[in-house]
């Protein structure tokens, strides 16, 4: 009885641990159905797979040092073939577990690979990690700090467990590894806790920063070709007027504006699509193509609206009085121009006081 007693006190940590995997798969699918609709997110997705997987392994593996400890509270399980995570109903269960052991069908339990596998689990962590902050709008620091805490404390555990190279099968060396879990538990327990609040809180603000990105997208294209067509309808009328220098400008100008705010519309609706993609690259990989890919269709729109100050020089060269000239001048290009270089010099102030406004 006194013998049972303790082999149940022996045997709870291992239980505690694999109750928590189970929640943090079901917390790292549940991430996963969440982002896929996000741009950037196969990473994310395969990252996440790949954390699932190795919790598996690793909780395989402190079974089977547990089994062999106390067999009549811990049984072995059939090699390859571990029990399913996060089970609901039966089919269900078959789906959501079915990639996982799917990794797991070749795979042999030995607790000498145990220091291996907290060391690929910690390498997991750092590349699931990675991929959250591909997505330009994430910011979570919660679910960053617990992460980093797990990864250290993974890296300093497999540091120990490389002692014992060659005597995993010491009863010592089982005792040490049966109270792994127990320290486990609490990284185990805030990376739950910070996945459930970034699923709930975390990624709606991601997808509400992609549509506001994209929307403003849309309303560039819609901007560009409504210039493009009143540019492409001035220039019906001034196409065959050609015989002064100032008319040959103003058909230049009307031909760069058009020409410039085409670019400006194809250009958004390409942006749009990319950033929908879950597959898009991240901005880490080639900051320069990203920055061209998200700030030429501004720019574009930009030139063409300086190029539209052809409507100046037309009404100049009109028999008009010159008051329509001179409102002509106000209210085109001098306008834009005091409107973007506001702009741009609240975008220099904001890039010098940012850690100010972000302490």
């Amino acid at each position: 009885m006194v013998d049972d007693r303790r082999q149940n006190k022996r045997a709870a940590p291992l239980n505690q641990f694999k109750k928590r995997v189970r929640q943090v798969d079901k917390q790292l699918l549940t991430l996963g159905n969440a982002v896929r609709p996000l741009g950037s997110s196969v990473g994310l997705l395969c990252s996440s797979y790949n954390l699932r997987a190795r919790l598996q392994r690793i909780l395989h593996l402190f079974r089977e040092n547990a089994s062999e400890g106390f067999p009549n509270k811990i049984k072995k399980e059939s090699p390859g073939l571990p029990q399913p995570l996060s089970p609901q109903k039966k089919r269900a269960k078959r789906r959501r577990s079915l990639a996982v052991q799917h990794r797991l069908t070749h795979f042999t339990p030995d607790l000498k690979e145990l220091p291996l596998e907290f060391e690929l689990l910690a390498k997991d962590l750092a590349t699931f990690l990675r991929f959250l902050h591909d997505i330009p709008e994430f910011r979570d620091e919660s679910l960053n700090a617990s992460v980093l805490s797990f990864e250290g404390d993974l890296k300093y555990w497999a540091s120990c467990l490389a002692e014992f190279k060659g005597k995993f099968r010491y009863p010592a060396t089982k005792r040490y590894i049966n109270d792994l879990p127990r320290e486990m538990d609490e990284h185990m327990k805030a990376i739950r806790d910070a996945l459930k609040l970034f699923v709930v809180e975390g990624v709606p603000s991601i997808k509400a920063a992609q549509n506001h990105a994209q929307s403003v997208l849309r309303n560039l294209s819609t901007a560009a070709v409504f210039f493009s067509n009143v540019t492409a309808t001035t220039l019906q009328y001034t196409f065959d007027k050609v015989d002064t220098h100032l008319q040959q400008v103003i058909i230049v100008l009307w031909i760069t504006s058009l020409v410039f705010s085409i670019a400006s519309s194809i250009n958004s609706q390409l942006v749009y699509h990319r950033r929908a993609a879950m597959y898009r690259s991240p901005r880490s990989a080639a900051p320069s193509v990203m920055i061209w890919l998200t700030r030429t269709p501004l720019i574009f729109l930009v030139i063409s609206v300086m190029a539209f100050s052809g409507l100046v020089c037309l009404t100049s060269s009109s028999p008009l009085d010159a008051l329509v000239t001179i409102c002509a001048a106000i209210f085109t290009f001098p306008t834009s121009l005091f409107v973007l270089v506001w702009f741009a010099m609240e975008g220099v102030v904001y890039a010098k006081t940012k850690r100010k406004w972000m302490a």
